[in-house]
């Protein structure tokens, strides 16, 4: 499962993510300040080979429901 590659803080911020949440709301949630979402957010796209960019966080998502549903 794709999920095993992340931490269990990388887990429940790509998860929030692949629930459409932005940085502001998963940091609330989380208690976490929007920086620290953000690196948990880069450590979750480099540990899944997936590139930084303007759709990065639609292609982590993706991963994470693909992932999901194997």
């Amino acid at each position: 499962m794709i999920l095993n590659r992340l931490s269990p803080q990388e887990c429940k911020v790509a998860m929030y993510i692949a629930h459409g949440y932005d940085n502001q709301e998963i940091a609330t949630k989380l208690e976490l300040s929007p920086r620290t979402v953000v690196k948990y957010m880069t450590r979750c796209l480099n540990k899944l080979n997936i590139p930084l960019g303007g759709a990065s966080r639609v292609k982590l998502a993706r991963k994470i429901w693909e992932g999901e549903n194997e």
